[in-house]
């Protein structure tokens, strides 16, 4: 399959490259001189340089044959080229013209091949071609300043070792206190030895055989089973990856001491995420040379390229001493990961594997008869299938099940999801859930959980929503996490958030005012930590999540193992074309983690095409109208991922 071939390519490469001085070396009197395009040519430009081909030879005439351009896709051109039939005597020459017009910014390379014919013998001298395109003056900025050396293994201080670590003031407390603590689920012992042995791989394998044929009856616990095993390959690349940018042994740096008794540290490469540290996370830190007395810093703030860190005092700093910091790997979202997972016993299993077709037993009642609605956006009334997506999700016959939007972008799947949650919120509140260890709070509406798997997504949805018409914080709630700062949230969305000046953090609010708002937004994770605050499962009547095609699937799983009830309903909108979730380690990308719970869901066959071409609009609706790009920009996409449906809508003056 697709590793043999690369494997076939990386093969052939290396014969190519270890052969490389055979194939450049002048042979059977001809000396070929003369390539020397130059290193850098600017987009739109063409190097030219002249290459002389000489039979230096004292016996019979030489035949060139032929002159070729092996690949001819590299902007490379050779004149004269092909079939040439030119015969050399002792002492000819012929000039050939090599140009280099590269099509794309990046590496160009190229091999000239040069064939003779010597008394019915052939033979091949090569040139291998090389330009860079782009910029000079940027490349010369961007170039290496040294030749690239690969790090080296740090290996952590043997088990017998005794460390002792210092801890650092805890974080500030929360203003609600959590019902239900996020358990640790560290890695298991036995499954850490597995994967060192290499029969983790062989396992994982055997648990996708078997979901696949699996009865109903054992899907979840084996599902549960496959996933959180996946999360751990994961996170021990995850930490792999992060030790590479520990700051020890030649790295070790100064610290920076701060007001109010906090010390900078200047990672470089911090404000673009390498590493990403976030406020709340650990450090730990260690003078050089005394590697058993480690102190556990934790991160107060973020400037730009600088965490300034909250230690014990008993560290002593002494301004210019040089320390080690190694960072630590935040594992509250994959704990809440893991927690959804552990948590889906109560979830029917039909919501995560639907059957094959829609029996009458998972058809419910309409939960309304007013239709068509007043639309807040007439935009989307005048959208047939966001019309229908809105309708459908708001009578909800087919709630048992997923409800999937989808579309490429600038198809208005995010006005779309808006849209639905307003109209939603005009619906009378469902039965009260059971799980309320205390008085519920009065529900004038119903009441939606929108989510998303990034801040800025949330932010979006939160600023649209606000725009139509919900600005006021008694009902709806943008529930932020502690590692945000106050500048990251934007003005209108902060409005609607709880921050806290005594703690100079976002906190939730107190749970019975969280449970009076209508309308809660939140990242993925943030919304599976909801249980942890003391929501009960069925509070919400609607779970919507956006952009699903990019969340990991245990990640949108945490929220919905832990809220989803009986009669809830379950909205999935995004786009499974695109790019999916970021997976860093390479089997577990291989074993299904890469794959979205949309992308999933949506090759079920409940989900798939009819033998009439349609889809089954109690379930899914498919957005075709691209309100955002030319028609030419579309063409491409349109027939490698959508069958051809797109419709360019976008005003042609803004085009």
């Amino acid at each position: 399959g697709k590793r043999a071939k690369q494997e076939a390519l990386a093969a052939s490469a290396g014969r190519v490259e270890a052969n490389r001085s055979t194939i450049e070396a002048d042979k059977g009197g001809v000396a070929v001189s003369g390539v020397a395009l130059p290193e850098t040519v600017r987009p739109g430009e063409t190097a030219t340089c002249q290459v002389a081909v000489r039979n230096h030879g004292a016996g019979a005439a030489l035949v060139l044959r032929r002159v070729e351009v092996l690949r001819r896709t590299t902007g490379f051109a050779c004149q004269p080229c092909g079939e040439l039939d030119v015969r050399l005597p002792p002492g000819g020459e012929v000039t050939l013209v090599i140009e280099c017009s590269p099509r794309h910014v990046g590496m160009c390379y190229e091999t000239l091949s040069i064939t003779f014919d010597d008394e019915g013998a052939h033979f091949t001298v090569g040139r291998f071609l090389s330009v860079s395109c782009g910029d000079p003056d940027v490349l010369d900025v961007l170039k290496a300043t040294a030749p690239y050396q690969r790090p080296k293994r740090r290996r952590p201080p043997p088990a017998k070792e005794q460390v002792t670590e210092i801890a650092p003031p805890s974080e500030p407390p929360s203003s609600v206190e959590l019902k239900l603590p996020t358990q640790a689920f560290g890695m298991k012992p036995e499954w850490r030895r597995k994967m060192e042995s290499g029969s983790a791989i062989e396992e994982l394998e055997g648990l996708r055989a078997r979901l696949i044929s699996e009865p109903s009856a054992g899907l979840l616990s084996l599902y549960a089973d496959l996933f959180a095993k996946l999360l751990w390959l994961e996170e021990r690349q995850l930490v792999a990856d992060l030790s590479n940018f520990d700051l020890i042994e030649e790295k070790a740096v100064t610290l920076d001491p701060r007001g109010g008794g906090l010390l900078a540290v200047h990672v470089h490469g911090l404000a673009e995420k390498r590493p990403s540290v976030l406020k709340g996370d650990t450090l730990r830190v260690n003078r050089v040379g005394e590697p058993k007395v480690v102190y556990l810093g934790r991160a107060a703030l973020i400037e730009k390229e600088d965490v300034l860190l909250r230690l014990k005092p008993q560290l002593g700093y002494i301004c210019g001493q040089k320390v080690e910091v190694r960072f630590v790997m935040n594992r509250g979202p994959l704990r809440i990961f893991h927690q959804g997972l552990s948590m889906l016993g109560k979830l029917a299993p039909h919501v995560l594997f639907p059957p094959s077709t829609l029996a009458a037993s998972l058809r419910k009642p309409p939960r309304t008869s007013t239709f068509p609605l007043r639309f807040s956006n007439r935009s989307v009334g005048a959208n047939e299938a966001q019309a229908e997506a809105v309708r459908r999700v708001v009578e909800g016959e087919a709630r048992a099940v997923p409800y999937c939007i989808f579309g490429p972008p600038g198809t208005g799947k995010t006005t779309t999801v808006v849209e639905l949650v307003l109209q939603c919120r005009k619906l009378p509140p469902s039965v009260a859930c059971c799980g309320y260890t205390h008085t519920p709070p009065p529900a004038p509406a119903f009441r939606i959980l929108v989510s998303a798997p990034t801040n800025t997504a949330a932010d979006l949805l939160c600023s649209r929503l606000a725009t139509k018409g919900l600005r006021d914080p008694l009902l709806m709630l943008r529930l932020n996490s502690y590692s945000r700062t106050k500048t990251d949230v934007p003005s209108d969305v902060f409005d609607l958030s709880c921050w806290s000046d005594g703690e100079s953090a976002f906190t939730p609010p107190p749970l019975l005012e969280l449970l009076s708002k209508s309308v809660v937004v939140a990242t993925l994770s943030m919304a599976g930590k909801l249980v942890n605050f003391g929501v009960p499962r069925g509070h919400f009547d609607l779970l919507v999540i956006d952009e699903a095609g990019q969340a990991l699937e245990p990640e949108a799983v945490a929220p919905i193992a832990t809220l989803l009830g009986s009669d809830g309903q379950l909205v999935l909108a995004g786009d499974p074309r695109q790019l999916g979730p970021v997976i860093h380690d390479t089997r577990a990308q291989e074993l299904g983690l890469a794959t979205s719970l949309l992308e999933r869901m949506m090759a079920r066959p409940l989900y798939g095409r009819s033998d009439s071409g349609d889809y089954n609009p109690l379930v899914l609706t498919k957005l075709v109208q691209n309100y955002r790009s030319h028609e030419v920009l579309l063409r491409l996409p349109n027939e490698l991922f959508y069958e051809g449906e797109l419709l360019p809508c976008a005003d042609a003056e803004l085009q």
